[in-house]
This record gives structure tokens, sequence and C-alpha cells, in this order.
């Protein structure tokens, strides 16, 4: 039977370099979010973090952030937060 345990590129590694240092992010939820006017309120609530309006603008709070991708998309990470989804999706 295979291992079921995946594995990412970075997962064994650390990068370091004089200026530069690349190490895995830890666990977290990721999501995209497409949503339009009043939707876009309505899921900053559910997540807990008010999405920016602005471009190429972050906002977070407690282990979560929003990052505005589009004009009605965000990416959504929870730190290791499995309660983010079903949040959303309510």
């Amino acid at each position: 039977m295979a291992d079921p345990t995946r594995f990412g590129v970075f997962d064994a590694a650390t990068l370091a370099l004089p200026d530069l240092s690349l190490s895995p992010a830890p666990p977290a939820v990721r999501l995209n979010l497409r949503a339009r006017g009043e939707a876009v309120a309505a899921a900053g609530t559910a997540y807990g973090v008010t999405l920016p309006v602005q471009a190429c603008r972050v906002a977070s709070v407690r282990g979560r952030a929003a990052l505005w991708l589009g004009p009605d998309e965000w990416l959504l990470i929870a730190e290791n937060d499995p309660a983010v989804a079903p949040a959303l999706a309510a």
C-alpha cells in the first residue's frame, strides 16, 4: 500500500543564501474566493477579516489573511484552521 502522506518540493529542505532564506510555510487552509457586491462584506464577516477592496492590499486578523487578487477575487489563508471552509459555506 502506498504511503498516503504527501510531501511538497521543499518539505525536506530549507534554502539559505547570504541575503535570502526560503523555507516551507506551515500547514494552512487556502481558499480562492470570488464575490461581488454585498457578498464581499458577508464573506468577510463569515471569515472574520474585512476583505480589502483596494488593489494589492492584505488584511489579517489572528492567523487569518485575505489577499486582494483582483476586483472580485481574494486568496484567503488561515493557519491550519479547518473551521474556515464551513464558515464561508454557511
